[in-house]
């Protein structure tokens, strides 16, 4: 067999024609390698060795492709080369050259990652590092990074989510407070750092007790006599997280 003609048909890719009426998208650098500009003649073994190579470069340059729309972890581009049904020995090779020319890179990565998070979420440490985690990356350096940043920039980031989420809150303090401590934990904050914040918030929810006070009494009083109304009423607003003397004030009160 023997080469007769090349025809551009993309980057770093070329559709080379045998006198055979076969033709192969050969990517540059396997044309380079085998000399095929030079060397014309190609037999059934040196074409093979040809076709396996060209396989490697092209999981390398689906991965750039991949890599293009945005950083990647070395464990996102296995995935998905192999979602491409690509070859271990082709993964592997595609891997080391992305590695060995830059384009993966753990530490900038990480980096990258945790800034992004800080800019564009309110994710605490703890859900940063499992998100990470989950990537690939090496925790130590996760650790190193995170561990860069001050308590304060924590504390900060807990307090505005707690004053935003108060902002829309319907439930009393104790509820509230439950429910922040929840979401906090979910959101990757530390457990001591927002319980000590939480418990120095002295929130407002008279408005709240006023509206639900409301509304069971007049609820409860179409359907039981006073005595039995003020028992569940007490059951009720309590098990809602109100106080024993904001319960027994609103009673004093329809006596």
């Amino acid at each position: 067999m023997e080469v007769v003609k090349y025809k551009k048909s993309g980057i770093n890719c070329y559709d080379v024609y045998l006198d055979n009426n076969t033709n192969y998208k050969l990517y540059e650098d396997i044309i380079l390698k085998y000399d095929l500009l030079i060397e014309k003649e190609i037999d059934e073994k040196k074409l093979k060795d040809i076709l396996n190579g060209n396989e490697l470069y092209d999981a390398y340059y689906l991965s750039l492709k991949y890599i293009g729309k945005k950083m990647r972890t070395k464990l996102e581009v296995k995935k998905y080369l192999k979602s491409k049904e690509f070859s271990d020995k082709s993964i592997a090779f595609a891997l080391n050259k992305l590695k060995q020319n830059g384009y993966i890179n753990e530490d900038r990565y990480i980096e990258a990652y945790i800034m992004d998070a800080m800019n564009l979420s309110m994710f605490g440490p703890n859900k940063i590092k499992n998100n990470l985690s989950k990537l690939g990356v090496n925790l130590s350096k996760v650790e190193n990074n995170l561990v860069k940043i001050k308590d304060n920039i924590w504390k900060e980031r807990i307090k505005a989510i707690i004053d935003k989420k108060y902002k829309l809150n319907k439930n009393s303090e104790i509820i509230f407070k439950n429910k922040m401590y929840s979401y906090l934990i979910g959101a990757g904050y530390d457990r001591e750092m927002i319980n000590n914040i939480l418990g120095k918030y002295e929130l407002d929810t008279s408005s709240n007790f006023e509206r639900d006070a409301n509304k069971v009494w007049n609820l409860l009083i179409k359907k039981f006599d006073k005595r039995d109304a003020m028992l569940k009423f007490k059951v009720k607003m309590y098990s809602r997280g109100y106080k024993i003397e904001e319960i027994g004030k609103f009673l004093d009160n329809v006596k």
